[in-house]
């Protein structure tokens, strides 16, 4: 027997053991992600001025463009990765390629869908910016959450606003062909704030903020629906089936609501502060 090897693998062995075992002792739990910018632009320049107004919905388009919405200028910024501006079109107005209040913008195939509540319609674009139709959807809708379909069409949140369901759904021309999805209150005709500020008095979630949701349209074609006031996550097929209902925990939840509460008894009667545990969503490719 080689004693020799024998006893240089017992050696490296037991480094080994002592290796992990220090690990395991001295593992980091981490706590917080401090999250540092690696580059901005678009603010505000030398000379004082800015050049975006106010973002109100970007994304980055398989050009690899960064294409932003400002909700001020009513324009549309296209930038490179390294944050160039390539180009802005649009001006304020209700003609083509005019926008009153930007606010959401989305790249379906090889088409830009950018929605102007301002205006209640879509302008659909090249991905170089030309204007390729207008699309007016039937019956209106308050913009609230919007997924498109890799299919054509789209959801829409209703919010329970004038409306049975929770979603209403649009064929490719943004026509309403139906709605599924149970609201978690009643309908509601008019958004009445001060009848909001009794419910919070109480300490109770007003029941038009039980609605209000967020849409993600996912990779398998099924939408996922976050409720931004309640800790609900919901999944459905795109025929409206019910896929599931989780209920999601977090010790941050009760911090936020009570915050929610506290901000509503110091504004005055006619203002009011939404409860928000999430204020966007994104699915990932998966």
């Amino acid at each position: 027997m080689n004693y020799k090897l024998f006893f240089r693998i017992t050696i490296i062995y037991l480094s080994v053991l002592v290796f992990l075992f220090g690990c395991q002792n001295n593992k980091v739990k981490v706590l917080d992600i401090i999250l540092k910018p690696a580059s901005t632009w678009g603010g505000v320049e030398v000379k004082g001025e800015s050049m975006i107004g106010g973002v109100s919905d970007f994304i980055v388009s398989s050009k690899n463009e960064i294409i932003c919405l400002d909700h001020i200028f009513c324009q549309i910024f296209f930038f490179d990765k390294e944050g160039n501006l390539i180009k802005k079109i649009g001006n304020k107005g209700k003609g083509p390629l005019e926008f009153i209040q930007p606010s959401y913008i989305e790249q379906v195939r090889d088409t830009l869908y950018i929605w102007d509540p301002g205006n209640s319609r879509f302008q659909n674009l090249t991905l170089d910016g030309k204007l390729i139709k207008t699309l007016i959807p039937k019956p209106q809708f308050s913009y609230r959450s919007i997924a498109h379909k890799t299919g054509g069409g789209f959801f829409c949140g209703s919010d329970g606003f004038r409306a049975d369901s929770l979603i209403q759904v649009y064929d490719h021309n943004a026509k309403m062909i139906s709605m599924f999805g149970r609201l978690e209150a009643n309908k509601i005709g008019y958004y009445d704030f001060a009848s909001a500020k009794t419910y919070t008095k109480k300490r109770k979630i007003p029941p038009f903020e039980k609605n209000k949701i967020l849409l993600c349209y996912t990779s398998d074609h099924n939408l996922m629906v976050i409720h931004q006031a309640l800790p609900f996550l919901k999944k459905f097929k795109e025929d409206g089936t019910i896929i599931f209902i989780r209920k999601l925990k977090s010790p941050i939840f009760s911090q936020i609501k009570s915050n929610f509460y506290t901000s509503n008894d110091t504004l005055p009667e006619y203002m009011f502060q939404p409860l928000r545990y999430w204020n966007d969503a994104t699915p990932d490719e998966s």
